[in-house]
């Protein structure tokens, strides 16, 4: 027996069928010119069509099953000497071994369409052992497809020759391991003689397909079928061959055209000689098919869902269903061209399934290859199931694969996201293999996966099923309710027309309705390490979001009161390089961590977070009537490089800083990415972490404080989360800050008294909590300034929406957690009937605004004033300005200089430790005064008070200079006597007047001399 070697192949065996009769001991004249000849291919109404034949002979419509197909070719031949007197019958120029013969593209034939008849019963008795000659099959009618007419040359006499036609039937045979079809050739040997009687020779024919490119039978690599038999015998050889299909028999169709109408079917022969020339040859029908209009095309679209719970991975299966006509007189549907399939809005890449997957190469998936698939175990995400006539039920099926991303493709373009589909049978020896584009909205993250340029063959069910994990690729919308899969199908017969169809299931919530809203139930964790109070500490916050509830938007968290930042120790990242994504790690203040995707095992990403400059356009919800900037920002920046087969880069996120003007709070803002390469994140935690040594330091008192942190989501939805914290050890800080006052000697009614305070306090103590004065009662507040407060709804909307005469003085701070010095007014802020006016001091620097509420109160004409509520944060230095002028706050009642001015302090740390003290007033510009004076014969004696170190002259006519040293500010005394004009004059006269001119030059420059005069009468007693 001789078996042909065929190809696997989607179908069954097809087209022609080529017949070796090795028979007898026959030799042909040998030539050159090795050659073939298609002599005619194509379908038919009536099984005697030919060349000649008219053209309403051929059976032209579109899908339908023709009644017949007729390939007929021959073997270059040469005229022989023949048996009969003057006969030249044609024999082959030389043997024919091999024929290979490819069918149009999208004719199809269908070995399920009749029933199989099994190798044994075709075969039955071998008459002739070792020859392929056998008695008559015991195959049924029912297992007939078709007919062949075979010629072949014979040599009944030595040197002369004869064309002997023969005549077989064609038998559908049950297929062996590996083949998609086989068919039997059973050709009566009785016209070669009596002793032929009751023998055949037997051929069988497999087919294949090709669907990759073959140099000179198929350049373009189109999909079809095409059948081979090798070898074929030499002894007698084939002159010609004509075999002939019943095309519409059995359930569905023997036969299918194809759906395309687009010009003539081209059939093609390669032959191959013993010697190894190889020779092809072509037909093509004078006319196309026809009727396309008339093709039926219903395509559906189903998506099963394996949950319908909301945001849940979804191990999904959407089944392509075209249904096929069984009818063998009907037109069958068109074959499906291009299938477009976009799923639910919501429905997306899962990124949780980045764990562990990997990617299939166009070398190992092997597309158009015939190797096996060699893709990666992590890259295989599904299965695949083709049902189609030509196969069994389940025969084809295989697996889904993560395609390898194209370099450089974009989530919208279908090439970085690809599957690959393989649906195979090794039973039946059948692969398809198919690429599917997977379309990213990059705005919205719904997919439309695109399979273009299928193969013209008829299917009636096309299966893809997620594998059922844990990292399953796809995942539910969050929203609920109706959830529509649309698909667009374009046929094969009218390629200018999509056809639609759609399904629907709906998302619910673990099977019941969903709650509305959905809930946003966001946990929150936050917390430094160590919690030791007033040291440098690093703060780690956490927040976690439940699988179904609301995906986060933006975030806006206030930092416990006291938990500040040492700005200067960070050298920030230039807005440029934030820009760039590309902040040096000097700029680097901690790690973050973010776990996305559905899932019980949501995908771990990481990365740095750098400190930047200032930060625009990023809504700080936390301060009402926020400014545009923020003085100061984070970059958090996270590794996507590599996640699973898919580079991202580098994702940058952008967060405001700023602080709350009351509190002294640190506030970070920020929007979160929801979306990436069109995926949408469906963030599940984050954590953060600032840990950089020395940039943080815990607060210094040990009352419970909180971490408050405002959400908003995607849909909306708003919450308020305050997570605990509290500090330890706060009694082991010290606490001693100093305290200064002065004032100047010079006030008058009309432009009133000034006041300085000036306050400093070593590093890493406790910080103030609160300080509280009592002003003399020589500086009583000026009731007239006092009418002049600023509204509080206007200073509460903007400070510098007051009025000119509110502003009463100044305020400088410096501060080691910003570079720079917070400076700015002080206001008188009216409190309405509630209070006193407040005296409220605006401050700011660096971008930063802080604003210090003072109260005050006022009785007796003393008054009294306090900040009560400062913010938690280390102060280098403190001075308040309230000059004279004509808005001054504080008047100014009898003289400064006469006696001490003292202020009743007291000072109460964050710890809770009180530094109570008479703060004396240091009066600037006080002049030398004179106390008293007293005569003593010849001499003045002069009592003052000097205001500082420094030295006293006293002169004057009549009077010696004296100069003398004051140590320190206090009393001082000199002594002037006359001179010698003076003395003589007292005598002469016994009665003399002097001036006494009194200059003070304080030791200190800075410091302002002064004079005084005495005014003194001698008298001198007379003898």
């Amino acid at each position: 027996m001789r078996r042909a070697t065929g190809h696997l192949a989607l179908g069954g065996a097809v087209g022609a069928v080529l017949v070796s009769c090795a028979l007898l001991n026959a030799a042909v004249a040998v030539g050159a010119g090795f050659g073939v000849k298609m002599v005619l291919a194509g379908t038919c109404r009536v099984s005697t069509c030919s060349t000649s034949s008219s053209l309403g002979e051929l059976f032209t419509q579109a899908a339908a099953h023709p009644n017949y197909g007729v390939t007929e070719f021959q073997v270059a031949s040469q005229r022989v000497p023949g048996v009969l007197p003057g006969s030249e019958p044609e024999a082959p120029v030389k043997p024919i071994k091999r024929a290979r013969i490819d069918l149009p593209v999208g004719l199809s034939i269908n070995p399920e369409a009749v029933p199989h008849c099994s190798m044994s019963a075709f075969e039955s008795v071998e008459v002739v052992p070792g020859r392929g000659i056998f008695a008559e099959s015991l195959c049924g009618p029912e297992a007939v497809v078709g007919e062949d007419t075979a010629t072949v040359v014979v040599e009944p006499v030595k040197g002369l020759y004869a064309d002997v036609p023969l005549h077989g039937v064609v038998y559908n045979l049950q297929r062996p391991e590996g083949v998609p079809a086989e068919f039997g050739v059973a050709i009566s040997l009785a016209p070669l003689g009596p002793a032929y009687v009751g023998a055949y020779a037997h051929t069988l024919l497999e087919g294949g397909v090709s669907w990759h490119t073959e140099a000179g039978i198929s350049p373009s690599g189109d999909f079809h079928e095409y059948f081979e038999i090798d070898p074929i015998g030499a002894e007698p050889p084939l002159l010609e061959s004509r075999l002939l299909f019943d095309g519409n028999i059995g359930h569905g169709g023997f036969l299918t055209l194809p759906s395309e109408c687009s010009g003539g079917q081209t059939t093609k022969i390669e032959a191959e000689s013993y010697e190894g020339e190889r020779a092809t040859s072509e037909f093509t029908t004078p006319i196309g098919l026809t009727g396309c209009s008339e093709v039926p095309f219903a395509p559906e679209v189903l998506l099963e869902p394996s949950t319908s719970q909301s945001d849940a991975v979804d191990a999904a299966t959407v089944r392509v269903l075209l249904p096929q006509n069984g009818s063998p007189d009907a037109i069958n549907s068109s074959a499906l061209k291009q299938a477009e399939v976009k799923l639910p809005e919501g429905m997306s890449l899962n990124p949780a399934a980045a764990a562990g997957l990997a990617s299939c190469s166009e070398a190992q998936f092997e597309q158009h290859g015939g190797g096996p698939v060699s893709c990666p175990v992590g890259s295989r995400i599904g299965e695949a199931v083709i049902e189609t006539p030509t196969l069994p039920p389940g025969a084809l099926s295989g697996g889904v694969y993560v395609g390898e991303p194209v370099p450089g493709a974009s989530p919208a373009s279908g090439r970085e996201y690809r599957i690959f589909i393989a649906a195979e049978s090794k039973r039946y020896g059948v692969s398809v293999r198919l690429e599917g584009q997977v379309h990213a909205n990059e705005a919205t993250g719904q997919l439309t996966t695109v399979v273009l340029e299928n193969p013209q063959v008829p299917f009636h069910e096309f299966v893809v099923a997620l594998n059922d994990l844990a990292h399953t690729p796809l995942a539910n919308p969050l929203s609920c309710g109706a959830a529509t899969t649309a698909g667009g199908f374009l046929p094969y017969s009218d390629q200018s027309a999509i056809t639609s169809a759609s399904s629907v299931f709906t998302v619910d919530f673990d099977g019941h309705a969903c709650p509305s809203p959905l809930p946003f139930a966001i946990a929150q964790g936050a917390g430094t390490a160590p919690d030791t109070t007033g040291i440098s500490t690093a703060f780690t916050l956490q927040l976690s979001r439940p699988e179904g509830d609301q995906y986060l938007s933006s975030l806006s968290t206030a930092l416990p009161q006291g938990l500040v930042a040492l700005i200067p120790t960070v050298p920030l990242c230039a807005e440029a390089q934030a820009d760039a994504d590309s902040c040096p790690a000097a700029s680097a203040i901690g790690t973050a961590a973010v776990t996305v995707g559905s899932g019980p095992e949501p995908y771990l990403l990481s990365g740095t977070v750098y400190l930047t400059g200032p930060v625009s356009g990023i809504s700080v919800k936390a301060l009402p009537n926020a400014p545009p900037t923020a003085p100061y920002g984070l970059l958090v920046l996270i590794d996507a490089e590599k996640v699973g087969p898919y580079d991202y880069g580098l994702i940058g996120t952008r967060a405001a800083i700023d602080v709350a003007p009351y509190s002294g709070r640190v506030i970070v803002s920020s929007t979160l990415p929801t979306i990436e390469g069109g995926v949408p994140l469906r963030l599940r935690s984050i954590r953060i972490a600032i840990d950089r040594p020395g940039f943080l330091v815990n607060p210094t008192g040990c009352e419970t404080r909180f971490t408050e942190t405002s959400l908003t989501s995607t849909f909306g939805g708003e919450a308020h989360l305050s997570t605990p914290f509290q500090t330890t050890g706060c009694e082991g800080l010290p606490f001693t800050p100093r305290i200064q006052a002065s004032s100047s000697a010079h006030h008058t009614r009309k432009l009133g008294a000034s006041l300085r305070v000036t306050l400093s306090q070593p590093a890493q103590q406790s910080n103030i909590r609160s300080i509280s004065v009592t002003l003399p009662g020589k500086l009583p507040s000026r009731e007239s300034t006092l009418k002049q407060a600023c509204l509080e709804a206007t200073f509460a909307a903007n400070p510098l929406d007051c009025p000119t005469a509110s502003v009463v003085g100044s305020a400088e701070v410096s501060t080691p957690t910003l570079p720079g010095t917070l400076s700015g007014p002080a206001y008188v802020v009216s409190e309405g009937d509630r209070a006193f006016p407040n005296l409220d001091l605006v401050l700011q620097g660096d971008g930063v605004t802080v604003v210090l509420v003072g109260n005050t109160n006022i009785s007796g004409g003393i008054t009294h004033a306090s900040f009560p509520t400062l913010p938690d944060v280390p102060v280098h230095s403190f001075q308040l300005m309230l000059p004279t002028g004509p808005k001054s706050i504080l008047a100014g009642n009898g003289r400064f200089c006469r006696a001490p001015m003292y202020m009743p302090t007291l000072i109460v740390a964050q710890n809770g430790r009180r530094i109570a003290s008479k703060t004396r007033i240091q009066i600037s510009g006080c002049p030398i005064e004179v106390t008293a004076r007293r005569l003593e014969r010849a001499h003045i004696l002069i009592s003052t008070v000097v205001p500082a170190a420094g030295e006293i002259t006293a002169a004057g006519r009549y009077l010696k200079a004296v100069h003398r040293q004051a140590g320190k500010a206090g009393r001082a005394r000199i002594e002037v006597p006359l001179d010698h004009t003076g003395l003589r004059l007292l005598a002469l006269h016994h009665l003399l007047r002097v001036t006494v001119r009194l200059r003070f030059v304080p030791r200190k420059a800075r410091q302002h001399a002064s004079e005084a005069v005495v005014h003194a009468t001698f008298t001198a007693l007379r003898r």
